[in-house]
């Protein structure tokens, strides 16, 4: 079965297609590049782009992509997120232990619980995967 996700571009660029992009499921890169190549690597692919309105009146932009992947299960999926999210985790604790008291610390820690939270976030819905519930954000399944 076919999964899709949505890549959302920046708001804030300051190029059509530059600056940080990231999915619904909070994902993050740094650039729209570096995103499509990590998950066109795992079977992603571009469906069709979704426009925004522009700065001027009657412009219009891409905001977002639509993604779709016809070769990964949801558990496979899964694994990748937390896997990519564990790398991330590892690398930003080191760098905050290393940072001097103060507010950009204590910024960088309330990132890092955030991300923790999300970690655990789906490795609960990996285990009800591989425990077969029904998957929670399709309702009726």
């Amino acid at each position: 079965m076919a999964m899709f996700t949505i890549l959302y571009l920046d708001p804030n660029r300051s190029e059509p297609l530059s600056g940080h992009v990231r999915t619904e499921h909070d994902e993050q890169w740094l650039c729209l590049t570096a995103a499509l190549n990590e998950l066109g690597s795992c079977g992603w692919g571009v469906e069709t782009p979704i426009y925004g309105p522009g700065s001027r009146p009657g412009d219009q932009v891409v905001d977002a992509f639509l993604l779709v992947n016809n070769s990964l299960s949801l558990e496979q999926e899964l694994v990748r997120r937390i896997s990519r999210l564990e790398r991330m985790l590892e690398g930003a604790k080191s760098e905050t232990e290393s940072m001097a008291e103060g507010p950009a610390r204590r910024f960088r820690e309330g990132l890092l619980k955030g991300s923790a939270a999300r970690l655990e976030e789906w490795r609960v819905e990996l285990a009800e995967v591989r425990a077969g519930k029904p998957d929670r954000t399709c309702p009726g399944v």
